[in-house]
């Protein structure tokens, strides 16, 4: 790791933690759900992120408020994904999908993502700038780049995003 590389490991509390855990668990239900469809593609991952969110809600394990702010999150990692995979191929997601040191979130993401394989390839292209992460959003593992620095934080599970601790910045684009 670069000298201004920060890996990002401080504690959360109890109320971040249970944020993370039902984030965790959205993008599990998620990607059980799309698993068990026969259709792929983008417009199919963002039907079964809202049944995984409906499903949670309904069984009382997160508010509707708290649901739609990660299903949000969850989309907006998915599409920095899908763009991830088209500008650096296949081979990302098999890896990502294969590796057991990604924990929580990004794993059920990549599992997803190699099961639309093709169909999801070329869709990124209406997508083409970066998606910008804020502080105080969750995020799944990665390195988000401070926009205003270029300092880079390293996540190596689900977490929330705390503000760069170079410039202060609060808006940073996720590298995978």
């Amino acid at each position: 790791m670069a000298d201004n590389d920060i890996k990002q490991s401080t504690p959360s509390t109890s109320s971040d933690d249970e944020w993370l855990r039902q984030y965790d668990e959205l993008a599990e239900r998620f990607n059980a759900l799309y698993e068990k469809g026969t259709e792929r593609g983008f417009e199919t991952m963002l039907q079964a992120l809202d049944k995984a969110k409906e499903e949670l809600v309904n069984a009382k394990q997160m508010s509707l408020e708290r649901g739609e702010q990660l299903r949000r999150f969850l989309e907006r990692d998915l599409r920095e994904m899908v763009q991830a995979a088209e500008e650096k191929g296949e081979d990302l997601l098999q890896k990502t999908a294969a590796d057991p040191t990604k924990a929580g979130a990004l794993a059920s993401l990549a599992t997803a993502l190699e099961l639309a394989g093709k169909a999801l390839l070329g869709m990124s292209k209406k997508m083409r700038d970066p998606l910008t992460y804020h502080t105080g959003e969750i995020t799944s593992a990665g390195t988000l780049v401070c926009k205003q620095c270029g300092e880079k934080l390293h996540f190596d599970k689900t977490a929330r995003i705390p503000p760069c601790p170079k410039c202060k910045g609060t808006e940073f684009v996720k590298t995978l």
